[in-house]
């Protein structure tokens, strides 16, 4: 999340602010629930 790196663990909830670029990797099995409170969503594919 923008420079942080966070390792999720199982039942934690995480929230980005709006404008901050993030990302995700599934490291595992890991399910989870994408919440986004804007009628609308942008996505801007940055490169690594």
């Amino acid at each position: 999340m923008g420079d942080a790196t966070i390792e999720a663990k199982a039942g934690q909830i995480l929230v980005v602010p709006a404008g901050v670029p993030h990302k995700y990797v599934n490291s595992g099995r890991a399910r989870h629930i994408d919440i986004h409170t804007s009628g609308r969503m942008s996505t801007e594919w940055l490169a690594e």
